[in-house]
């Protein structure tokens, strides 16, 4: 196992409707949800930068749970950036997974359209039933829609140790669509050391200095998925949400399919990373673990047909294989669950041939390259959620 955290511990009702319920079909999807983008930007306490901060609230992972620091029971605040401007239908609070007494006492949901500072106006105020575990508001609708989310908290139900939250979740529409072209070119600090980030196009590679760690992927300005390795030979995959500005990243890292942890990072203008990027992630990973998840290249929807953004990732599988002359590589496609398994077995072999046939045309001898498509069975995460669904998606080489 790679890096899991673990710890030892760790009459407002007015019009708003309280109630243990379902989320309504219609309200997908969760915009308080890394996967979907969501960002936090502050919290008063915290029990520790991984596992049990706050980004534990947006995991989509009961496994996962924000604490306070111990004996801060006080007044809390958790800010939150979305990536689009919804008119929220339902906010939801969960606590099912952990003691009643830590649930929080009385909320007020702030919203603004403006900015993390606010101006904020109140979407509700109610009272945690911790019974019931998982608390789903209705908002009501002459709410103004929001971007930046603020939970304000008082108190718990008598624990005398922490404050304690599994789930938040917000429901609604987007009123309207916001394009990301955040640049992660630079450094970062982060829960695993300080890294650095390089960017072209879409694509991202990057080193930080936990474990001689690499990585590289794509991003499309809100969602950055990568492939990371470390040393001794680890590999595994992640996925984070990147904030408007650029400056922050939250997110989970993967490994052997499971779900492990919680990784951030934060814009470090002053400090330096002692890692230096290399310049081909793809051959580093080819030649330490024998495996390069390429999350870069890509096809158009429901196709084999490589788009023109896959070629910086091509150019560097090209290269890797160009300087190690007695490299012999197999092809794979992988798919997520969508559609039948025939159907996504087809096409992730469509796929790899697509990707071996373009080797072939840049001077890559064929008998140096195979292709297979597996379909959707081997996925490296579950296909429950969009986060999981993305990480399935994708090409592997592995040196053989």
């Amino acid at each position: 196992m790679r890096r899991l955290f673990t710890s030892s511990m760790l009459s407002f009702a007015g019009a708003i409707l309280l109630a243990l319920a379902p989320v309504s079909s219609t309200a997908e999807p969760d915009w308080l949800d890394a996967s979907a983008g969501a960002v936090v930007l502050g919290v008063t306490s915290q029990y520790d930068s991984g596992n049990s901060s706050a980004i534990a609230t947006i995991s989509g992972n009961s496994r996962f749970t924000w604490y306070t620091q111990q004996y801060d029971v006080g007044p809390q605040s958790i800010t939150y950036e979305l990536a689009q401007t919804v008119a929220l239908q339902e906010f939801v609070m969960d606590t099912s997974s952990e003691y009643n007494t830590r649930a929080p006492k009385d909320v007020v949901l702030w919203g603004s359209s403006t900015s993390s500072e606010g101006p904020w106006s109140e979407l509700a105020r109610f009272q945690m039933t911790p019974e019931n575990g998982r608390n789903v508001i209705a908002i009501p609708q002459d709410k103004a829609p929001a971007k930046w989310l603020k939970l304000d908290l008082s108190g718990n139900w008598g624990d005398a140790k922490y404050i304690a939250i599994t789930e938040v979740e917000a429901y609604g529409e987007a009123v309207s669509e916001t394009v990301y072209e955040a640049d992660l070119s630079g450094n970062f600090s982060t829960n695993f050391r300080d890294m650095r980030l390089s960017m072209s196009g879409a694509d991202v590679v990057g080193c930080y200095d936990w474990q001689q760690g690499t990585l590289s992927g794509d991003t499309d300005g809100r969602i950055f998925r990568f492939q990371w390795t470390e040393v001794p030979e680890q590999i595994g995959t992640s996925v984070m949400a990147i904030s408007g500005d650029g400056n922050r990243f939250n997110g989970f890292f993967y490994e052997n399919g499971e779900m492990q942890g919680i990784w951030w990072g934060q814009r470090n203008l002053e400090g330096e990373p002692e890692c230096q990027l290399d310049t081909n992630n793809v051959e580093d990973a080819l030649s330490g673990t024998s495996r390069a998840v390429l999350y870069g290249i890509h096809f158009d929807f429901d196709s084999d047909r490589l788009k023109s953004s896959a070629l910086p990732t091509l150019m560097l599988l090209r290269e890797a294989l160009a300087d190690n002359s007695d490299w012999t590589i197999e092809i794979e496609g992988h798919t997520d669950s969508a559609g039948s398994d025939a159907y996504n077995l087809e096409l992730s072999n469509r796929r790899a041939a697509s990707v071996r046939q373009w080797l072939i045309d840049n001077g890559i001898s064929g008998d140096r390259l195979s292709a297979k498509g597996f379909g959707e069975s081997r996925p490296v995460s579950g296909n429950e959620t969009a986060t999981g669904r993305s990480l399935n998606r994708r090409v592997e080489v592995v040196r053989r």
